[in-house]
């Protein structure tokens, strides 16, 4: 390429390398989109229709797997799977509390066990998505 009669590689003007192809968020971002998801999912699953077992994990699984195919490596797909499954579990959890501020405390620490398991549901769901992207490369 020539910059007004100067080659630029003589010039020693150096461009960093784009990110690699098929990468299509950071890791900033990715924590963030499954955050995201995970509430979006959680409050979905609150409805009545999807109040049964089935779908609501059908719902929350798909969310899982949605975050998944937008992982980089299978580190973020971990971070992000466990992002999700929290979001997802609290977000879900908290909508449904219909008791009093007596037993508000209680509740807490129920979320706070509960998440731990839908983090371990976000990262079986998003590394199923990583999966499955890397399959189809």
């Amino acid at each position: 390429m020539v910059l007004r009669g100067i080659r630029i590689a003589e010039a020693g003007v150096r461009f960093p390398p784009g990110p690699p192809r098929g990468y299509f968020m950071n890791s900033k971002t990715i924590l963030f989109f499954s955050v995201i998801v995970g509430v979006i999912c959680g409050l979905l699953a609150t409805y009545p229709i999807s109040l049964r077992l089935i779908p609501s994990f059908a719902v929350w699984g798909i969310g899982g797997l949605i975050v998944g195919l937008f992982a980089q490596d299978k580190k973020s797909a971990i971070h992000a799977g466990t992002f999700y499954g929290i979001a997802m579990c609290i977000s879900f959890l908290i909508s449904r509390y219909g008791g009093g501020t007596n037993k508000a405390l209680g509740y807490f620490i129920l979320i706070l066990v509960l998440s731990l398991f839908g983090a371990l549901g976000g990262v079986i769901a998003s590394f199923m998505g990583f999966k499955i992207k890397s399959l189809k490369k």
